[in-house]
């Protein structure tokens, strides 16, 4: 059985997603260099992460629910991609800085 989302709701992964697509963070992440990215090794960890997702969508399309996406084996590598972009983003940063 299909979940529906709210029509009040805002489909929260597809507001991320849209967010990451708006500055280009998937697509060229080099762009964001000095703006919002802070070296090339961040730069870098985003491409795994877009490659997973292209998985994703060009298996599944980009219809699906988030929890059709959740539930899809698909979705792992995704998951994976981005705790590593997570881990070189947060690399090096001192508690409380920026």
């Amino acid at each position: 059985m299909r979940r529906e989302s709210s029509p009040t709701r805002q489909d929260s992964f597809t507001m991320q997603f849209n967010a990451l697509e708006d500055v280009r963070m998937l697509e060229a992440p080099e762009d964001a260099l000095g703006d919002i990215l802070r070296d090339d090794r961040e730069v870098a960890a985003f491409g795994p992460m877009s490659d997973a997702l292209a998985n994703l969508f060009g298996k599944l399309g980009t219809e699906l629910s988030d929890e059709e996406y959740l539930d899809a084996t698909e979705w792992l590598p995704v998951v994976a991609a981005a705790k590593e972009a997570l881990a070189v983003l947060l690399d090096d940063r001192q508690p409380g800085s920026v």
